[in-house]
């Protein structure tokens, strides 16, 4: 059903600028206002996403395969797996209604898929990989120590750690500082282990996030990057398999024969 001009100004509203800039800055003006022109009328960011944002994950899944030489893919859940048209859906949605882009990408033999959030709001990348905290340790300081020993001797800079306790309490510092002080990312009194515990890199762009161009040249030149510096590195535990427990004599068992 085709929707004439006149049907959208009529249910129209006026946009709101997210968020609210000087006129000086033309960029992050056209930005916001673009936005703003995608919540209020979907189909127009259906339109310019067909050859935009909801590409950008194949085109680096094949980069990342070619420096790598395997095959990385896209993390697709069944329910996109069964239907490309649902992944495309929602990849816009969540750039209409939440003002950015993920993607997953899954490179064998690593720990965890790559992460790759772009927010439009706050003009930054976030490259992240996450795993769970070791199950034979009991001491939050000792699982972020089992983490941090992973990257000893490694280039850490501008790498960060991010720890998720649970009811959105999240705590997050410089990986070189909890190489030091772990207690950075642990909550005061805390006891158990955090639910997972994530590797990131940030990335703010500030003027340079102004197209979609400039948007994947820039995750293009920082991916291998953060892959060198952390997804060849980071490892996922892995329980021990079990000990051989010597027979009591008198236990009662008869050996075999």
């Amino acid at each position: 059903m085709s929707i004439q001009i006149e049907d959208i100004i009529e249910l129209s509203h006026p946009a709101r600028l997210i968020p609210v800039v000087a006129d000086s800055k033309k960029e992050e003006r056209a930005t916001s206002i673009l936005l703003a022109a995608f919540s209020v009328v979907p189909i127009f960011a259906h339109d310019v996403l067909v050859e935009a944002g909801a590409r950008v994950g194949k085109y680096l899944s094949l980069k990342l395969s070619m420096l790598t030489q395997s095959t990385v893919s896209i993390m697709l859940s069944r329910r996109w797996k069964s239907n490309y048209a649902d992944y495309f859906s929602d990849t816009c949605d969540q750039l209409i209604k939440a003002h950015s882009l993920t993607t997953q990408l899954n490179i064998p033999n690593t720990a965890s898929p790559i992460s790759i959030h772009a927010d439009f709001t706050r003009r930054t990348i976030t490259f992240c990989m996450t795993v769970k905290p070791p199950q034979d340790k009991s001491r939050p300081t000792a699982a972020l120590n089992w983490l941090t020993r992973q990257f000893k001797g490694k280039d850490q800079e501008n790498i960060l750690i991010r720890a998720n306790w649970g009811r959105n309490v999240v705590m997050i510092a410089p990986l070189d500082v909890c190489v030091t002080c772990p207690e950075m990312v642990i909550p005061s009194g805390a006891k158990t282990l955090p639910a997972s515990l994530d590797i990131v890199m940030i990335l703010e762009l500030n003027a340079r996030f102004k197209a979609t161009k400039s948007l994947v040249d820039e995750i293009e030149r920082h991916l291998p990057d953060y892959y060198d510096k952390v997804g060849r590195h980071l490892i996922k535990w892995i329980p021990k398999p079990p000990n051989i427990t010597p027979m009591k004599e008198g236990s009662g068992d008869t050996p075999l024969e």
